[in-house]
């Protein structure tokens, strides 16, 4: 499964994304951290 969470400067991705994966059991990738 992927999933893409898309939004504005500080709408809180990062950390919705890395609740999601741990909800999920999924890695998290953060694409501006590569």
């Amino acid at each position: 499964m992927r999933c893409l969470v898309v939004g504005t400067s500080g709408a809180g991705k990062s950390t919705f994304a890395a609740r999601l994966a741990r909800a999920i059991q999924c890695p998290c990738i953060e694409l501006d951290a590569h």
